[in-house]
């Protein structure tokens, strides 16, 4: 059967999910389970807690028992993430392990050394039925850079596609299918235009855990579709990669702007200078004193811009590099200034970028019917 599409989860194989956030008090304490869902991919579960810190090592004790009829079964370790939410903590946990897929009550044990123990009581229900899917094999190539379309899946409130990028270039890697992310904003978003040339834009869809995709897979979703839209192209504007091989030497300081080759792609080193680094900032790299370096990467070149270095050496060590200003993934822009941590700058004499993130200009377009 064909998987289905599940808000901030992804796309599944037909499971079973729970029905409804149930709650549970223990030492003085609210454990409310929000999600649990299990098909044959695995099983992801979301719990909020009170809680006034976010547990450090107590937290790594965590244990979770999921009950259905006689049967038990403990949930592996896995992709975790935990944030803060409305004056609670939120935990998501994806794990490998074969959870209860049958629909029925369920019990739901969680433990967590030094605070406590939790049971709460449920149901899971099927989910998919009400849900249009199919899985796809189709592809568009443009420049050495293929891009594939694996699923798509309808529902009421949503359309989501899964798709994947690869490269044939040598010494190059896909970073990223429309932006630097697994989401995407503004110009880098994808688009949905069915056969009257209706085009319905990617919507943000966050992802409740960061892990990688099977194969690289990436998820784009967009609002509901008209029943008479059964033809469709899905256009991807941009892809990301990583060129590997690429890269630009030059002497310091620079005072005045200087032209460079950037492996393929023009660049000017603008300038460099000491900088004193950021005592306020938690972050250990970006308080440190550093050289930091002004650059015009160029622009669109032959269809491709380079976005940022990967590496930067000074005089033959591997030293990192830090952003002056925000680079939003989302919406990337070429970097304009980095600053490299390192003490006595002022002795740094050659400094190399090797390796850059570049954006591939498209459109890829993927054509399927509903």
């Amino acid at each position: 059967m064909a998987r289905v599409f599940l808000p901030g989860i992804g796309f599944r194989q037909p499971g079973v999910r729970l029905v409804a956030p149930i709650h549970s008090e223990a030492a003085g304490r609210t454990l409310t389970l929000r999600d649990l869902t299990v098909s044959p991919d695995g099983t992801e579960l979301v719990y909020d807690i009170t809680y006034d810190d976010e547990g450090g090592d107590e937290r790594a004790r965590e244990w979770i028992v999921i009950r259905h009829g006689a049967r038990e079964y403990e949930l592996g370790s896995g992709t975790v993430a935990l944030w803060s939410k409305d004056g609670m903590w939120r935990r998501a946990i994806r794990s490998k392990t074969q959870g209860p897929v049958t629909a029925g009550s369920i019990e739901v044990e969680v433990a967590i050394s030094g605070l406590g123990e939790w049971r709460v009581a449920g149901e899971l229900a099927a989910f998919g039925q009400d849900t249009e899917s199919r899985d796809l094999d189709e592809s568009d190539t443009r420049g050495g850079i293929t891009v594939r379309l694996h699923a798509f899946s309808l529902s009421k409130d949503a359309a989501a596609v899964e798709i994947s990028a690869s490269t044939s270039a040598e010494g190059a890697i896909v970073e990223g299918i429309g932006a630097y992310s697994a989401t995407r904003l503004g110009p880098n978003a994808l688009t949905l235009r069915d056969q009257a040339l209706r085009a319905y834009r990617e919507q943000l869809h966050e992802p409740r855990l960061d892990d990688t995709m099977p194969q690289g897979r990436h998820i784009a979703v967009f609002g509901p579709l008209p029943e008479d839209a059964r033809e469709f192209a899905l256009e991807i504007p941009y892809v990301c990669i990583q060129e590997c091989n690429e890269q630009v030497t030059f002497d310091v300081p620079v005072t005045a702007p200087a032209s460079v080759a950037y492996g393929r792609y023009r660049a000017r080193i603008l300038r460099t200078y000491a900088a004193p680094g950021t005592t306020d900032i938690p972050s250990l790299p970006y308080r440190e004193p550093g050289l930091g370096v002004d650059i015009d990467l160029g622009g669109w070149q032959d269809g491709r811009r380079v976005l940022a270095p990967r590496l930067v050496f000074v005089d033959g060590a591997n030293r990192g590099l830090r952003y002056t200003n925000r680079f939003d993934t989302r919406a990337p822009e070429p970097v304009q200034q980095f600053e490299i941590p390192m003490e006595s700058a002022h002795n740094a004499a050659r400094v190399t970028l090797l390796g850059a993130l570049v954006q591939v200009h498209g459109p890829w377009e993927i054509r399927f019917r509903r």
